[in-house]
């Protein structure tokens, strides 16, 4: 493979060396000891100075002048430490950055450096390279991750379904409580004798779900019979997960829930895990050379770690070449646009792993100029982003949803009324709203507690949703009203038999855990006639449900002005 010196054209090598340089997403320093033991810059490259808002004369300036005080005397004492060991450290820390001018107040972050002592001509250690990354947010997804890892504990422990964890022989490592009160059996008794067993001895699944699990799938509500410490046989819901290391079953971990009982289970552990790596004389960066057309000459090393193919696979082709179709027309614009301008542009686009996966890249181009100032080459300094997207996509979910139900919130039902009623005015057909309300809900929280109140609600919003249409919408608005959005409904009669579905779904009695509840529903019904407003439509609902509150409770009312 060519390296990167090797396609200089027409300019002078540090041109290439400063554009990397300068593109490198760590903090670069180059500093000089002078003879009282202080340490000032010979220089940085552009991401430490827009960072730590260094002037534009800090060559020559000590570190304590352009640091804040506490800041500069760790950095010190660090590369103190280099020179005396004669050896390259690295140490992570957080340290106070330089306030942006004129602001009151400056930052904190989490660093992580290292520093490497560079001998002169005579054998003195008068200088030395640090290389400093940011790794604030890598500091706090680690103690999100503990906090994560101790809730899951915490789960585990507590909950109320049969959570268990098995090696690669099949033989018990740790049960729960609720594995114990389950099935009888305590984790002392079960790591103890391995002959102990809950399998019946006949419609024996385990054998042909273990070899799945060696393959490295995961076995999802599965309906087997097991049996307890008495000799009972149960009907359970299972679900398997393997431990794979090294592409080896080193274990697995199984819920079962028991549904001779319960009919419902939803209980689900995600697990998360991000490595990191300290990037010395190279970086993670996607680092490519472009021509005028688009042709990408040089490509770093990094390409076959992020993208799964090797460096010289993608010399030759077009920068667009694996990006996402829909994406292209964004590759494309940024690189015409610093043809164009002569000047870097950044984007965020997706491309295609080795494996077919998607990643987004946020990427920076650069111009190279030539002696006569004509653009000759590019260079584009990628990073993937694909975590992030998926936090703001997650985030943005969270936001719209109700966290109990799952169902759309007041501000996405709000959305998609307002896009509706758009729809409604240019197909000219009508919609209706639908307020819910359960009737004298609060005796259930006060007789059978909150607990039982959340679970009702949860069942409460699934027979809702089944009595709707497919193009129709139901939210929770809190407690336990519901809000539902009719579409494409050309009669009043429609919007009625919604109701009256929901009506007759509400006859039907909710099984909660051990208890058996009778409920009644009130619903009162908003028209949209081709004036109102989003809110009025929701207080002529409100009143419509009012109406049928005042009339008697268990029925559906209609607004009527």
């Amino acid at each position: 493979m060519k390296m990167l010196t090797d396609w200089i054209t027409n300019i002078e090598d540090g041109q290439y060396l400063d554009m990397i340089f300068n593109n490198i997403s760590d903090m670069v320093f180059l500093l000089s000891m002078n003879e009282d033991g202080s340490f000032q810059y010979v220089t940085a490259n552009q991401t430490a100075v827009e960072t730590l808002y260094f002037p534009k004369n800090f060559r020559g300036k000590q570190v304590s002048s352009l640091m804040p005080p506490a800041s500069a005397q760790v950095i010190t004492e660090k590369y103190r430490e280099a020179i005396t060991k004669q050896t390259t450290i690295t140490y992570q820390t957080k340290i106070e950055f330089p306030a942006r001018s004129g602001a009151e107040s400056t930052r904190f972050s989490y660093v992580e450096s290292k520093v490497t002592p560079i001998l002169n001509n005579q054998g003195i250690y008068e200088h030395i390279i640090a290389v400093t990354r940011d790794v604030t947010d890598w500091v706090e997804q680690e103690r999100q991750l503990k906090h994560v890892n101790k809730q899951v504990e915490l789960m585990f422990n507590h909950a109320a379904d049969a959570v268990f964890m098995f090696d690669y022989k099949a033989d018990y490592t740790k049960v729960n409580q609720g594995f114990t009160n389950l099935f009888g059996w305590t984790e002392k008794e079960l790591v103890r004798d391995r002959n102990i067993s809950i399998l019946p001895p006949t419609d024996n699944d385990f054998p042909n779900i273990f070899e799945q699990l060696q393959t490295g799938n995961v076995v999802q509500n599965h309906h087997s019979k097991r049996v307890t410490k008495e000799g009972q046989t149960i009907d359970v819901l299972a679900s398997y997960s393997p431990i794979i290391e090294e592409d080896r079953l080193v274990g697995g971990v199984a819920l079962y829930k028991d549904i001779t009982d319960m009919k419902r289970m939803q209980d689900r552990v995600r697990e998360s895990e991000e490595r990191y790596r300290a990037i010395a004389n190279h970086t993670n960066d996607l680092i490519r050379i472009l021509d005028k057309d688009g042709i990408i000459q040089y490509a770093s090393p990094s390409h076959e770690r992020v993208l799964g193919m090797p460096a010289d696979f993608y010399v030759g082709k077009s920068v667009l070449s694996f990006a996402h179709p829909d994406d292209m027309g964004v590759l494309q614009n940024m690189v015409e646009h610093i043809i164009q301008t002569g000047e870097p542009a950044e984007t965020e686009y997706r491309r295609f792993h080795k494996n077919r996966d998607i990643i987004w890249v946020e990427a920076k181009g650069t111009p190279v100029m030539n002696s006569k100032e004509y653009i000759e080459q590019i260079i584009i300094v990628a990073r993937d982003i694909s975590k992030r997207k998926d936090w703001e996509e997650e985030l943005m979910a969270l936001a719209l949803h109700d966290e109990l139900t799952q169902l759309p919130n007041r501000r996405l039902f709000q959305q998609e009324l307002e896009h509706s009623i758009e729809d409604v005015k240019r197909n000219n057909s009508e919609l209706a709203i639908l307020t819910m309300d359960c009737d004298d809900f609060k005796s259930i929280n006060d007789q059978y507690g909150h607990d039982v109140g959340d679970e009702v609600i949860k069942e409460l919003a699934q027979r809702i949703n089944q009595s709707l249409r497919n193009t129709d919408i139901v939210c929770r608005m809190g407690g336990d009203e519901f809000h539902a959005l009719l579409t494409d409904i050309y009669t009043g009669k429609e919007g009625e038999l919604v109701a009256e579905r929901i009506l007759h779904e509400m006859e039907k009695p909710f099984h909660i855990w051990n208890h058996t509840l009778y409920l009644t529903i009130s619903i009162g019904i908003a028209f949209y006639h081709g004036h109102q407003t989003v809110e009025q439509l929701f207080k002529e609902s409100d009143e419509a449900l009012y109406k049928a509150k005042m009339t008697g409770k268990n029925m559906y009312c209609i607004y009527d002005s």
